[in-house]
């Protein structure tokens, strides 16, 4: 970013690195203000993770990898002198996005090595992350409680390994890759597809020129630690990943014309042309840069999505366009009235549609690249295939949500990386007209600008009230009232726990959160029931933890660690030789 002002490269990348940072924290800060994760999707579902490691819940009764829920566990648990109820829903959404920030981070790092194995200047590769920032594929990914924010972070490191054996033959990496590999497999039953499929298509060329002998002992390694998870897992769940648990709607199986042909799903006008939403086509352009099924900033309860102010307003009473200076927008009547006022969503489509187009012309003109510019294809491949009946029904016709591009957000962020470095390599350096142009049409679709009304201000100040960066986000948010109170989190606690007889409701089936309400429960077998002072009432439950240590997955973790240890170690003696 600083790239053109300073002459010392590394002075400019330390720059960088904080400008990334700091860029990183301001959309965290933004995120966890503006959406709560607790109406993220399939919070309700998944919140038995959380229930289960804190010891609620024998087993899970789902089939997905519990590593990535275990962290969020993890995070909530390290805040637990802070639950109360009036803060329960703060909290949550604070400890799952902190835990999506830092396993992102670890994505971001595995990106960083893996562009520098192309040769990719340092301070380019930052530029790539600044942009990444405002993906909004990866924004989606910051804020709901769902695994593929791992595979994202892996998928990477996974690449990184496999590369690193291509330059050096040292047949050690490609032993380390199968660790982040059988943890991306185990993820869900999606990503066993997908991963399985990528993976023989980046390593045909490294397998067809390996021995017979070295071929065995992968395959050996990997069915032992895949098989050690698989055990662990269903120890947890009591499903396996493969064991896909389909309601009435989706037990429906699709046509191969689905890529473009869906009656039941409605229809999509886009002037010069029509499509069917509920395609495979017609989600992807409706869900890669917009919200289409409103999940995330299009959510009706997100600060994302209300208090929106339009930039083009149709107004019948002028003649063709007029400035109101008052109100800060465009009046217009004239042709195109309908694009121009759903600007957003007309946005989405024609960003979409640039970028899969540019992947598209850089798959035939960057072989370099190539194999990650393929990837969000292989995703859409594995989802027809799923919506198509193998291995089981999943398709929902008149929602076609089968083919969400979150399920492969992680392929289509890998593209969008590559995709930015070939025209950062092609450029040299970006175009600023391009960089300014992509982060407002970003912005914008994500809700901004805001109106300027009461309800907004009052809104966001009760929330930012209980939230956990409430003094912070003072400094950083313009739109909050600098002289607002934050609520005490040590008060709010202690006069939850001296005066549990009135919280009864919330162990009752009416409590608001009702999901989330096995927290609160968890909060009351902690504590003692005798009535004790504010101070120690803290002091007390601070030398205390949620989080049910014996249901650690503990062949996951191990796993997990093992990935960044054995590459810090091997580097490390190949410097060393």
């Amino acid at each position: 970013m600083f790239q053109s002002k300073f002459k010392n490269p590394d002075l400019t990348f330390k720059l960088n690195i904080v400008f990334f940072l700091l860029l990183t924290f301001y959309t965290f800060v933004f995120t966890n203000l503006y959406f709560f994760s607790t109406f993220g999707a399939d919070y309700q579902k998944y919140i038995s993770y959380l229930q289960h490691f804190f010891g609620m819940m024998e087993n899970t009764n789902l089939e997905q990898g519990p590593i990535y829920f275990y962290f969020v566990s993890l995070i909530l648990s390290l805040r637990a002198k802070f639950i109360s109820p009036i803060l329960l829903q703060s909290e949550i959404s604070f400890a799952i996005q902190l835990t999506n920030l830092l396993i992102i981070l670890i994505g971001f790092v595995g990106f960083y090595f893996l562009l520098r194995e192309y040769k990719i200047d340092k301070n380019k590769i930052l530029i790539i992350f600044h942009l990444t920032n405002f993906f909004p594929p990866l924004i989606a990914l910051k804020i709901t409680m769902k695994p593929e924010v791992l595979v994202f972070a892996l998928l990477p490191w996974f690449l990184y390994l496999i590369k690193i054996f291509i330059v050096t033959k040292n047949k050690n990496y490609l032993l380390i890759s199968i660790f982040p590999a059988v943890l991306i497999l185990t993820t869900k039953g999606s990503w066993l597809g997908m991963l399985s499929l990528y993976g023989l298509i980046i390593t045909f060329t490294v397998f067809k020129n390996l021995n017979l002998k070295l071929i065995i002992q992968l395959l050996i390694a990997f069915s032992i630690m895949f098989g050690f998870v698989l055990y662990e897992n269903q120890k947890i769940n009591q499903y396996s990943v493969l064991d896909f648990q389909i309601t009435d709607n989706y037990d429906n199986a699709a046509e191969l014309n689905i890529i473009y042909k869906n009656d039941l799903g409605g229809k999509q006008n886009f002037y010069v042309f029509e499509f069917d939403k509920a395609s495979l086509i017609g989600v992807t352009l409706l869900d890669t840069f917009s919200d289409q099924f409103n999940f995330y900033w299009d959510k009706d309860v997100s600060v994302f999505n209300n208090y929106r102010k339009e930039l083009i307003v149709e107004d019948k009473n002028v003649e063709f366009m007029k400035l109101d200076t008052k109100n800060r927008y465009l009046k217009y009547n004239g042709p195109f009235s309908q694009a121009l006022t759903s600007l957003r969503g007309i946005l989405g489509i024609i960003l979409t549609f640039l970028f899969y187009a540019s992947i598209v012309f850089n798959i035939y003109k960057s072989k370099k690249y190539r194999v990650y510019l393929i990837s969000p294809f292989i995703g859409m491949f594995i989802l027809l295939i799923n919506s198509m009946g193998f291995p089981l029904n999943n398709f929902d016709p008149k929602v076609g949500d089968t083919f969400k591009t979150f399920y492969y957000s992680p392929f289509i962020i890998l593209s969008f990386i590559f995709l930015i470095a070939s025209l950062t390599i092609r450029k040299k350096v970006l175009n600023v007209s391009f960089i300014v142009l992509y982060l407002l049409c970003s912005i914008f679709i994500f809700g901004f600008p805001k109106k300027d009304s009461v309800e907004y201000y009052v809104d966001l100040g009760n929330r930012n009230k209980h939230s956990v960066l409430c003094e912070v986000n003072k400094i950083v948010i313009y739109d909050l009232d600098f002289e607002s109170n934050c609520s005490d989190k040590h008060i709010e606690f202690c006069k939850f726990q001296n005066n549990r007889s009135d919280f009864t409701i919330l162990v009752e089936d009416t409590f608001q959160l009702e999901a989330s309400r096995f927290i609160i429960q968890r909060m009351l077998f902690e504590i003692d029931d005798e009535k004790i002072l504010d101070k120690s009432c803290y002091d007390q439950q601070s030398t205390r933890g949620l989080i049910d240590v014996s249901k650690t997955p503990l062949i996951n973790l191990l796993i997990f660690i093992s990935i960044f240890g054995l590459i810090y170690f091997q580097r490390k003696k190949d410097i060393m030789v």
